[in-house]
């Protein structure tokens, strides 16, 4: 899985226009954009996370793993606001897949929010620990809001 990080973040980078002030949101070629081979077609989150759940859905793995794709807020990373990121769940226990804030210069690179385990959930809020911290992994809740299942 470590691979499909890299892979991404070789083929992609984070669209910061889509940030600007007045920029309408609704572009349904996201996936595309990934794996087009376009260097100027960058994405946002909805990309980076379908690009994950695109090659994890192409993928046989030995075990109990499932990838889902979820919608929420995120406070601080790319930035406090709506968000999209991925869990996988191996054997059971789910893990935190944030494809884009593990991406080159976000607060999670290179991959500490990839595959980040043991969830606790408080008022509906996804903090994922750091090891045995108690404290919310790099400052970056996420507040799962629905999982879209592709399959």
């Amino acid at each position: 899985m470590r691979g499909y990080l890299k892979e991404i973040e070789d083929l992609t980078a984070y669209n910061d226009a889509a940030l600007d002030p007045g920029t309408p949101y609704g572009d349904p070629w996201q996936l595309i954009y990934v794996f087009d081979g376009d260097k100027s077609t960058n994405v946002v989150c909805e990309g980076y996370a379908k690009a994950f759940q695109y090659l994890m859905d192409q993928s046989s793995f030995s075990g109990k793993i499932e990838s889902y794709i979820v919608t929420g807020t995120m406070g601080g990373g790319t930035g406090e606001g709506p968000h999209m990121w991925n869990i996988v769940s191996i054997d059971g226990q789910n893990y935190l897949v944030d494809v884009t804030n593990s991406d080159t210069g976000t607060i999670g690179a290179p991959d500490k929010l990839f595959l980040v385990g043991n969830p606790t959930i408080k008022d509906g809020t996804q903090y994922f620990l750091d090891g045995e911290s108690t404290t919310p992994m790099m400052g970056t809740p996420h507040r799962l809001t629905r999982r879209i299942c592709f399959r």
